[in-house]
């Protein structure tokens, strides 16, 4: 009688190899890492422009209808508020920007008011009926400069927001034009 020779794995053999693919691993997960997390910070700062630019390029267009002078800012607190009082289609509409609450939104079709001042919060806009649409999130810091002195210099709106996502924070500023 032949006795036939067993063929497999040792222990040994098992733990090297299971070693082996051990340390493979480990150098694909590193080499991987970091590509992933530059992505992954990429996308952040592209969403963070992207609410950027979305607030400047509906004010800019909103300004694009007005003229100089239908234009009113006031600010209270943690919010500043850009009011356009011309486009006729659509009535008055607002930018309020509120580093309180960390958002930007915009008020349209409401009732405007002769005191501007009376309104500088959420809350007085909604009373006076206005449409509210949110345009930006995550903002840590927004100023609006604006100021209506002289209509020879003093053509443009700026803005200047500062997004802040995940400890990863942008400042954006934009220079909007006005009309004569």
């Amino acid at each position: 009688m032949t006795i036939a020779k067993q063929h497999g794995f040792t222990l040994i053999e098992l733990v090297v190899a299971m070693s082996i693919s051990a340390i493979v691993v480990g150098f694909m997960v590193m080499f991987l890492v970091t590509p992933v997390q530059s992505y992954l910070a990429q996308a952040r700062r592209a969403e963070l422009v992207g609410s950027a630019d979305r607030v400047a390029n509906n004010m800019a267009a909103d300004l694009r209808l007005t003229m100089f002078g239908n234009v009113r800012y006031t600010s209270s607190g943690t919010t500043e508020v850009l009011e356009i009082t011309s486009p006729a289609p659509l009535g008055p509409i607002a930018y309020l920007c509120d580093s309180g609450t960390q958002t930007v939104q915009r008020y349209s079709n409401y009732t405007p008011d002769a005191n501007f001042s009376n309104r500088d919060s959420d809350a007085d806009l909604r009373v006076a009926g206005a449409r509210v649409g949110l345009l930006a999130q995550d903002v840590s810091a927004c100023q609006i400069n604006y100021t209506a002195t002289n209509p020879l210099h003093d053509r443009l709106v700026g803005l200047q927001m500062q997004l802040t996502r995940n400890g990863e924070t942008m400042t954006v500023f934009r220079q909007l034009p006005l009309r004569n």
